[in-house]
């Protein structure tokens, strides 16, 4: 048996059908203010989210630098690249992402790749001929 997704005690389709008061009561305190203040969405994420509703999703990824617009549930389906101090890189918007923050699903430090020592870095390699 597949489990309904629920957030927070409400279903996917009260999700949808809420208004902006009802999704604040079910977000933690940070995403409930984040909601309050969030007015001042880019225009391309604004048509993004508009034409996503209308069922005609925008195929390219929406480009933004804007790493704390939380994800609603309007914005499933959308793919955003977002900008990781180096390059963009794209996440696809999922029901288990509403509620974060963009910029919790692109990492920005990569992890340190060391390899072997090289010649000279240690007492026994010295002495040994560069070629």
């Amino acid at each position: 048996m597949v489990k309904d997704f629920m957030f927070r005690g409400l279903t996917w389709d009260e999700l949808l059908k809420a208004n902006q008061s009802t999704l604040e009561k079910a977000m933690n305190a940070r995403a409930r203010r984040s909601l309050k203040r969030s007015k001042f969405l880019d225009k391309k994420i604004k048509r993004a989210i508009v034409d996503n509703l209308q069922g005609k999703a925008p195929e390219k990824p929406v480009k933004t630098h804007k790493r704390d617009i939380l994800i609603t549930p309007d914005m499933v389906g959308l793919k955003f690249a977002v900008y990781d101090g180096k390059a963009f890189q794209t996440i696809g918007i999922t029901k288990e992402m509403v509620g974060f923050p963009l910029g919790e699903f692109v990492e920005t430090r990569k992890r340190p790749k060391h390899s072997k020592a090289g010649i000279g870095a240690t007492r026994s390699s010295k002495h040994i001929t560069k070629k």
